[in-house]
């Protein structure tokens, strides 16, 4: 189960990681980010979650690199970050918001064609966050409709430089996509089938990132616009310099 944090509670890791970042801490809940010992020794396979909840393998030949810090590299055909176990996103009807430090110049088009955090069964996927034709996307196969159903946002982020992503999803079915700190756009997606399961960070069913994530965080409420942008302002130096 996650850790949830819930206001200004924080616990340990917690404090450490304001401390660090200056990041919204209230319902942080996993936090894998290649910058840090606590989630990546530089060396080998094994990945943890700063939050100390889920970890992972890296897979295929994923590999790390210096740039940014410290990033994921993935080839675009089938490396990826595996979890331990899924986490949980819910049927939209919860609030949640995921960030993700990402770099592509991928122009891969198409069903999950650029996951960042998805899903390996094929039973069926239920969600995934991705960057589809350049721009940020979410597919989601709901529960009621035999069908993938995809919504994207309109800022293109496959330019070769480092963006920071945030879907922010509202419990009434809303989801708000924001880059490098800035509002997007908001869609509508239907409800998720099973709970919406993922349990694999730049890779999905049959596919692969194509390019370097950083860091991936999910938190268990919907973060407003200041939060959103104390994110981004708290991370992204070591991405721009």
């Amino acid at each position: 189960m996650p850790i949830n944090l819930g206001g200004n509670e924080l616990n340990s890791l917690g404090v450490k990681l304001l401390n660090e970042t200056n990041i919204p801490t209230g319902s942080l809940s996993y936090y894998w980010d290649a910058s840090l010992t606590s989630t990546y020794s530089g060396s080998g396979t094994t990945v943890s979650d700063f939050m100390g909840n889920v970890g992972g393998t890296l897979q295929n030949g994923a590999s790390y690199s210096t740039n940014g810090g410290g990033t994921f590299v993935f080839d675009g055909s089938n490396d990826r970050l595996l979890l331990n176990t899924s986490i949980i996103l819910y049927n939209g009807n919860v609030d949640w918001t995921v960030y993700a430090w990402m770099k592509t110049t991928s122009t891969a088009d198409g069903l999950i064609a650029n996951p960042i955090l998805s899903n390996t069964s094929g039973g069926p996927i239920y969600g995934s966050l991705d960057v589809d034709g350049g721009k940020q996307a979410y597919w989601v196969y709901p529960s009621n409709v035999n069908d993938w159903k995809q919504f994207k946002g309109t800022v293109t982020v496959n330019d070769g430089n480092w963006h920071s992503l945030a879907w922010v999803n509202n419990s009434n079915y809303t989801m708000n996509f924001y880059v490098d700190g800035v509002y997007d756009t908001q869609v509508s997606p239907t409800n998720a089938g099973n709970n919406n399961p993922l349990d694999v960070i730049g890779g999905g069913l049959g596919t692969s990132f194509n390019g370097s994530i950083g860091l991936v965080a999910v938190y268990y409420n919907a973060h407003s616009l200041s939060q959103v942008l104390q994110f981004f302002n708290s991370t992204r130096q070591r991405f721009r310099v």
